[in-house]
C-alpha cells in the first residue's frame, strides 16, 4: 500500500469486465496500473483508512494492490483492477477478436458459393461497414497515441 496525494495520480474513466458485461466507472492510473475506488474516509480517520487497506491486502493475500490517496476532505482507498482499461482506448488484440474476421470471411465465401437472397447482400454490406468503421476508429486511435 502506498499513501499518495491527489496530484500524484491521474484521474480517468475506466471500463472493466464485470462477469461478462462491461461496466464504466471513474478510476485512477498510477504507474500504468488501473485502480477503482472502494472506500472513503474523513481527514481525521487516517489511521482507520490505513488499517482498512492493510486488512484488505491481507484478506486478498497480496493479490491486489491498494493506494490510499489523501485529498482535501479525507482519504480515498483505491484497489487495483487488472481487468480495467482506460475507456476509449483500443487494445489491438481485443478489437480484432471483436471484429470476428474469420466469421466474416466464412460468410463471404458462403455467399459466393450460393444464390443470394435479397437480404443477404444487405446483411453482408452492414457487417463490412461495421468492420470497416471499427478498423478506421482503431487506426485513428493508434495514430493519436503515437
Amino acid at each position: 500500500m502506498q499513501i499518495l496525494n491527489s496530484q500524484q495520480v491521474q484521474s480517468c474513466h475506466l471500463v472493466r469486465n464485470n462477469s461478462g458485461s462491461y461496466e464504466y466507472c471513474g478510476g485512477i492510473v498510477f504507474q500504468n496500473r488501473m485502480f477503482i475506488q472502494i472506500q472513503l474516509f474523513l481527514t481525521n480517520e487516517r489511521k482507520a483508512a490505513v488499517d482498512y487497506c492493510h486488512r484488505q491486502y491481507l484478506a486478498h493475500r497480496g493479490a491486489r494492490s491498494y493506494l490510499l490517496v489523501e485529498e482535501k476532505l479525507g482519504f480515498t482507498v483505491w484497489q487495483e483492477d487488472k481487468s480495467a482499461r482506460v475507456a476509449g482506448k483500443y487494445e489491438l488484440g481485443n478489437t480484432i477478436q471483436e471484429l470476428n474476421l474469420e466469421s466474416l470471411l466464412t460468410e463471404i465465401e458462403t455467399i459466393g458459393d450460393r444464390n443470394l437472397s435479397a437480404a443477404s447482400p444487405d446483411h453482408l454490406r452492414q457487417n463490412l461497414q461495421s468492420a470497416l468503421k471499427t478498423v478506421i476508429d482503431l487506426g485513428q486511435e493508434l495514430m493519436r497515441e503515437q
